[in-house]
């Protein structure tokens, strides 16, 4: 069976369907010794030799995995600087298997993230216009104001960005600090923390708990589990229903 490059490669778990998307325009990728650049290229897995950075690429079995990573970990495959990455945090994969993180959690950002080897997957993970929910945690440094409340469900702007924010709850904590529940649709980098510091409050923690329907249920941090098919049905099970 034919199939464009892109996905080939997405498929296999060399990354997204995006980030393939870049790898052949960047003229990364070799189809039978010749490089390709052309997205609408097509391969037959069954004849057709792939190969990305020298290595040949074949279509694994997909894994799903839920992590809750702690602070001080990446969210990335690779560091150059070789600082920890949440890679480091899953062990005992065959080499064949390449495992990516699907969205970001920032360095000192803590909670739910996946890691997968399925780009198609990783895109409606990813992807706004799927309208997977991702709900986090965070303690802000002083009590959140009801006027900022309201501003943060009416959306807010940001340079030309408007922030939008499906649910919020909050509670009093102690020493006047402030936790939040908050629920959105997007997933751009520091988007919480940018918002909060917009309107003068600074997160001194936050916590991923929920993406979809999927939440962490018992996994220690820095632990992890497989996901089975209940699990990802749990993800776009609230996006099924509405």
């Amino acid at each position: 069976m034919l199939m464009r490059i892109a996905r080939f490669l997405s498929n296999s778990g060399v990354a997204s369907r995006r980030k393939s998307e870049l790898l052949v325009l960047e003229g990364k990728i070799r189809v039978n010794g010749i490089v390709v650049k052309d997205l609408s290229t097509k391969i037959d897995p069954s004849k057709d030799k792939v190969k990305f950075l020298d290595e040949e690429i074949a279509i694994s079995e997909k894994i799903y995995i839920a992590l809750n990573k702690p602070e001080g970990y990446l969210s990335t495959v690779k560091d150059s600087f070789k600082r920890k990455t949440v890679l480091d945090l899953v062990k005992g994969f065959k080499n064949n298997i390449r495992l990516f993180p699907v969205g970001r959690l920032d360095l000192n950002s803590r909670g739910l993230i996946l890691l997968t080897n399925d780009g198609d997957f990783a895109l409606k993970i990813t992807h706004p216009r799927y309208m997977i929910t991702k709900t986090y945690e965070i303690v802000l440094n002083k009590p959140l104001e009801s006027t900022d409340s309201k501003k943060i469900i009416n959306g807010v702007k940001i340079g030309n960005q408007k922030i939008i924010v499906s649910r919020l709850i909050k509670q009093t904590l102690k020493e006047k600090t402030e936790k939040i529940e908050i629920t959105i649709h997007e997933g751009r980098k520091r988007i919480l923390r940018r918002l909060f510091n917009y309107l003068g409050y600074k997160v001194t923690d936050l916590k991923r708990i929920k993406i979809g329907e999927l939440d962490l249920k018992d996994i220690k941090e820095g632990s992890y589990r497989i996901l089975g098919d209940e699990d990802i049905n749990n993800i776009f099970q609230k996006n099924k229903n509405t």
